[in-house]
């Protein structure tokens, strides 16, 4: 399993569409209610952080972008509505 946070500032609605569409065939759980950012959980794929940001840039060659993998992924903490909480209990594990 991979867990990484993706950072695309000011991104664009078609570049939103090109990482829905890499990740909603049931590739990943992904977060994404905040505009810029991404959590995405890789279930069956152990990726290294530069596998991983290459596979971004093939597929966004013009964004700029900043991916951290998450090693300890339980140690997080916010607050938020309730949706986040639930899927943060249920995915970000």
């Amino acid at each position: 399993m991979s867990q990484f946070i993706l950072i695309i500032p000011q991104a664009k609605p078609e570049q939103t569409m090109v990482i829905q569409n890499l990740f909603l065939e049931g590739r990943a759980n992904w977060w994404h209610w905040s505009s810029d950012v991404w959590l995405l959980i890789i279930e069956n794929e152990n990726l290294a952080v530069e596998e991983f940001k290459d596979e971004i840039r093939r597929a966004l060659p013009a964004a700029h972008f900043i991916v951290f993998k998450v090693d300890s992924p339980s140690k997080v903490s916010g607050w938020g509505p309730d949706e986040w909480v639930l899927w943060f209990k249920q995915f970000w594990k």
